[in-house]
C-alpha cells in the first residue's frame, strides 16, 4: 500500500507543478485529469477501452517479462528500438510493484503535459483567448486522444514529442533564434525509441527555413537552383544515415523504395499485416500493389485516402468496431473546415507549415498501415496538428451552423419588431 501512496503522491506533485503553467486553461486542465482518472477505473474494472485488451496489454506483458530480470539486466543489451517503453515499465514495476496502473498514471501525466504544450503552441500562433479556450477543450474531449491518453502504449508519448518539437519550430519562426533549432533536436533520441517516423518532421522544418531562398524573386534562378540542390542533397544524406546507419525503426522499411525505387519491402510488410486472419479490421485486398512501381504509386494514393477516412460503414464487421466510425467523421470535419478556409491558411506561413507537416507525416505512416484499427491509432497522433490548423475557424463554422438552422431569420425578425 505504501508503494501506491508514494506513486500517487509523485503523480499529484507533478500535476501540481504543471498546474502552474495552465493559466487561462486551469479549469480545463483539472477536468481533463478527472476524465482520465475515470477512464483508468473504467478500463481496469468494467470494460476495456479501444486497444485496451490488445496492444496495451501486449506492452504490459512484455513489461512483466522485463520485470523477471533483475534491475541491472533490464537494460544490459541497451534500449530495445520497439519495446523501450516496456523496459521502462519493467523498471517501474521492479521499484513499485506489478500493477498496470503505474504505467497508466505515467501515460496520464504525459497526456497532461501534452495539453500544456498544445496550449503554448496556440499562444505561439497568436490566437485570441476564446479560440485558445475552445481549442484546448476540444483537445481534451477528443474521444481517441482520450482513449490513448491512459493506455500503456506509445501513442500518448508520440503526441507529446510531436507537440514539443512543433513548439520549438513555432518559437523559431516567431523569433528566428537558432537556439530553438537546437532545442528541437533534444527529443530526437526519444523519437527513435517511440515512433521513428516522426523524424520526417525535421525535413519539413528545414525546408520552411530555406523556403524564403526558394521563393525570393530578387534572387537569380541559378542561386535558387543551388539552394534547392543543396537542400535535396543534404536531406538525402541525412535520410541515408537515419535509415542505413542508425537503422531508425519504421523508416528503415523505405530504404529500397527511396534509393532503388523498389517497393517490395513495403509491400511485403503491408501483406504481412493485411493478410492476418486474426484481424477482422483489415484493409481490402485491392490496396495491395502487384509490385510494379506505377501500380504501387496508384495504390499508395488510394491507401492514403483509406488511411485518412476509414473505417467506412462497410468495413464494420462487429458491434465493437462501431466506436471506430467516429474517427472518419471527426477527421472529415477538420478536413472540410481546412478545405473551406484553405485560401486563408496558405496566407499564414505557420499554419501552412503545420498543414504540410500533417500531410508529410500522415503520408509517411500510411505506407505502414494495413488495417483501420491500426490506422486510427496512428492518425490520432496527428489530430492535434489538424486542430491547430482549423481552430481559427471554429467560431466561423458555428456561426454558419446557427444561421443555417434559421437563427439568422429569428434574429432578423426580432430586430424588425424592435424597430
Amino acid at each position: 500500500m505504501i508503494n501506491y501512496f508514494l506513486f500517487f503522491l509523485l503523480v499529484l506533485t507533478f500535476h501540481a507543478y504543471l498546474f502552474k503553467f495552465s493559466n487561462e486553461i486551469a479549469v480545463i486542465f483539472l477536468i481533463s485529469i478527472l476524465i482520465k482518472l475515470s477512464l483508468i477505473l473504467i478500463n481496469n474494472n468494467f470494460f476495456y477501452l479501444m486497444d485496451g485488451n490488445a496492444d496495451a496489454l501486449n506492452f504490459h506483458e512484455i513489461m512483466l517479462e522485463y520485470l523477471m530480470l533483475s534491475k541491472p539486466f533490464i537494460f544490459v543489451e541497451g534500449l530495445n528500438d520497439v519495446y523501450a517503453l516496456s523496459q521502462l515499465g519493467g523498471l517501474i514495476y521492479s521499484i513499485f510493484g506489478e500493477d498496470i496502473i503505474y504505467m497508466q498514471l505515467i501515460s496520464l501525466s504525459v497526456s497532461s503535459t501534452a495539453l500544456i504544450i498544445f496550449y503554448n503552441c496556440l499562444k505561439e500562433l497568436n490566437f485570441k483567448h476564446h479560440i485558445i479556450i475552445l481549442s484546448c477543450l476540444i483537445f481534451v474531449i477528443h474521444p481517441f486522444l482520450l482513449n490513448y491518453s491512459i493506455l500503456t502504449m506509445r501513442e500518448v508519448y508520440s503526441v507529446l514529442i510531436l507537440l514539443i518539437i512543433l513548439l520549438c519550430f513555432l518559437k523559431y519562426f516567431n523569433s528566428k533564434n537558432p537556439v530553438f533549432i537546437v532545442l528541437s533536436f533534444l527529443p530526437f533520441i526519444f523519437i527513435y525509441f517511440i515512433k521513428g517516423g516522426l523524424i520526417v518532421a525535421y525535413f519539413v522544418f528545414f525546408f520552411f527555413i530555406l523556403k524564403p531562398n526558394f521563393s525570393n524573386k530578387n534572387k537569380k534562378f541559378l542561386s535558387i537552383f543551388i539552394y534547392f540542390i543543396l537542400f535535396s542533397s543534404v536531406s538525402l544524406i541525412f535520410l541515408y544515415i537515419l535509415i542505413d546507419t542508425l537503422n531508425v525503426p519504421y523508416l528503415r522499411n523505405v530504404k529500397e523504395l527511396i534509393f532503388d525505387l523498389n517497393p517490395d519491402r513495403i509491400i511485403v510488410s503491408q501483406e504481412y499485416i493485411q493478410l492476418k486472419e486474426s484481424s477482422n479490421a483489415n484493409y481490402p485486398l485491392f490496396l495491395i500493389s502487384n509490385g510494379n512501381l506505377v501500380d504501387f504509386i496508384f495504390k499508395s494514393i488510394l491507401r492514403y485516402f483509406y488511411f485518412l477516412f476509414s473505417p467506412f460503414p462497410w468495413d464494420i464487421s462487429s458491434y465493437k468496431q462501431i466506436f471506430g466510425l467516429l474517427d472518419p467523421f471527426i477527421h472529415l470535419f477538420f478536413v472540410l473546415l481546412i478545405y473551406k478556409n484553405f485560401s486563408l491558411i496558405i496566407k499564414n506561413e505557420k499554419l501552412l507549415f503545420i498543414l504540410v507537416l500533417y500531410f508529410i507525416l500522415t503520408l509517411t505512416y500510411s505506407f505502414g498501415v494495413a488495417n483501420f484499427s491500426q490506422g486510427i491509432r496512428h492518425k490520432t497522433k496527428f489530430v492535434p496538428l489538424l486542430m491547430l490548423i482549423s481552430c481559427p475557424f471554429y467560431f466561423k463554422y458555428l456561426k454558419g451552423l446557427f444561421f443555417s438552422l434559421g437563427f439568422n431569420r429569428n434574429l432578423t425578425r426580432i430586430d424588425r419588431e424592435k424597430k
